[in-house]
């Protein structure tokens, strides 16, 4: 072979080489998905747009990411595209696993998921209880309950797990077990709501209804919520509070606590910009708050009115009207205001109810009928005991009720309370009482009915 058609030949097949190499590096890189930004908030369509100018389709790591951001927004379908595409290029650690995991969980793909949820337990990290969570909760989906408990099990103490755990127990004839468990959960959390529901159907299921009663007494007066979300849940919450209205409305607590108020209901006017066209009524509750804090009332009502419009009426609403209007210096207005939310309870754990009374006593004081403001003044203590009650403090529910009843002895709801907490304390003779006057003045008080009779028999 002469000399020119070896050199010919080795020219063919450099630029064939030099050819599929081009070809390898100008070849477009997978495009991202169409996400569906017409179903989110204005701002955070924003920051989802930011991020996805942002985004390298040659790295594995910002498919990833821009994944983790389509997930904890609820496109699921853009975020598994987004996995999918990560994998293509390179191994995924063990939180890219538990994210791939989680996207498909959420799809309902639960029997793919386990094969990543498996592979974050192969690293044996600190991911690896989190992804036995999703197992075990997977499974229970599945109405695996054998699956449920061995995934359950390897959960560690993350309270989500060991509460779910301990309901599978009791439906499944293992209730002493489950009480144990949730005699150990109670140890950490005193105060779990929750875990005393659970002992009481624990108690109930055998059979021991002394402990059934008592647990739910028990629950009725705790106030601690355990979260029910799971790490992975838990992630999205704090992506919620980086991206979007969120991040306004989590700079603007920050703002508050700092106390630069001027700063922190700027930032809210923000989130409830960013939210549009989407509205919530806790931005709109938010915003109120803080402008009568800044003296700020016409501006606080423009945002109660969109409230009521959104969320209908509330004790927490009218609350706040009442006080708006009382700050503009109408004080029949925030009489009325404060006398329509007095019909309507508040949350279980807010005093919108007591601070109305309270300021329907002053109103009363004020123009001159005691007989008006004693009985205000009786439900005022009535509602405080109830906050009281609420978070087991007998020794303030005992003053309350009992100054409940002596300002507005005809209130059979306060006679009941202060029964009930006079049982608590043990003072049995007087809760008897006091359950027989509130059944004087309502004889279908059923649970007192039902308490009188306990007693008897106790």
């Amino acid at each position: 072979m002469s000399g020119l058609r070896r050199a010919l030949i080795v020219l063919v097949v450099v630029e064939l080489a030099s050819l599929i190499g081009l070809m390898l590096l100008v070849s477009p890189a997978a495009p991202l998905p169409v996400s569906q930004l017409g179903t989110q908030e204005s701002g955070l369509i924003e920051d989802m747009q930011a991020a996805e100018a942002k985004h390298d389709p040659q790295q594995m790591q910002s498919w990833v990411t821009i994944g983790d951001f389509y997930c904890a927004f609820g496109l699921l379908p853009e975020a598994e595209y987004c996995l999918q595409e990560a994998e293509r290029l390179g191994r995924l650690d063990e939180n890219g696993f538990l994210l791939r995991g989680n996207i498909l969980s959420r799809l309902g793909r639960m029997k793919e998921a386990e094969k990543y949820f498996r592979q974050v337990i192969d690293f044996q990290g600190e991911r690896a209880s989190d992804a036995w969570i999703q197992l075990g909760l997977d499974a229970l989906r599945r109405n695996d309950p054998q699956q449920a408990e061995k995934a359950l099990r390897q959960s560690g103490d993350q309270p989500v797990a060991m509460l779910a755990l301990a309901r599978l127990l009791i439906r499944t004839d293992r209730a002493a077990e489950a009480g144990a468990l949730l005699d150990r959960i109670l140890e950490q959390y005193p105060g779990s709501m929750r875990a005393l529901q659970l002992k009481t159907w624990a108690c109930e299921a055998l059979g021991d209804d002394r402990g059934a009663r008592e647990n739910y007494e028990l629950s009725l007066r705790h106030v601690q919520i355990i979260s029910m979300l799971t790490p992975v849940r838990q992630h999205d919450e704090e992506m919620h509070q980086q991206h979007g209205p969120g991040r306004f409305l989590f700079e603007s607590g920050k703002m508050e606590q700092r106390g630069d108020l001027a700063a922190a209901v700027d930032l809210t006017e923000q989130a409830i910009e960013a939210m549009k066209p989407l509205k919530r009524p806790y931005y709109s509750m938010r915003a109120a708050e803080l402008y009568l804090d800044i003296n700020l009332p016409k501006r606080a009502l423009k945002h109660l009115r969109l409230a009521l419009i959104i969320d209908g009426e509330t004790a927490e609403n009218w609350e706040l009207v009442g006080n708006a209007w009382f700050a503009l210096g109408d004080k029949e207005k925030a009489r009325r205001a404060w006398l329509e939310g007095s019909r309507f309870r508040a949350s279980k754990f807010m005093p919108a109810n007591q601070y109305m009374q309270r300021n329907l006593v002053e109103s009363a004081t004020e123009s001159g009928d005691n007989e008006l403001a004693r009985h205000h003044t009786g439900l005022m203590h009535y509602e405080t005991g109830l906050l009281a009650w609420r978070e087991n403090d007998l020794r303030s529910a005992l003053v309350a009720f009992t100054a409940a009843v002596e300002n507005l002895p005809e209130h059979a709801a306060s006679w009941y309370y202060l029964a009930e907490t006079r049982r608590a304390e043990s003072d049995r003779e007087g809760a008897r009482v006091a359950y027989q006057r509130c059944l004087e003045l309502n004889a279908n008080h059923g649970r007192a009915i039902d308490a009188l009779a306990l007693l008897e028999t106790e």
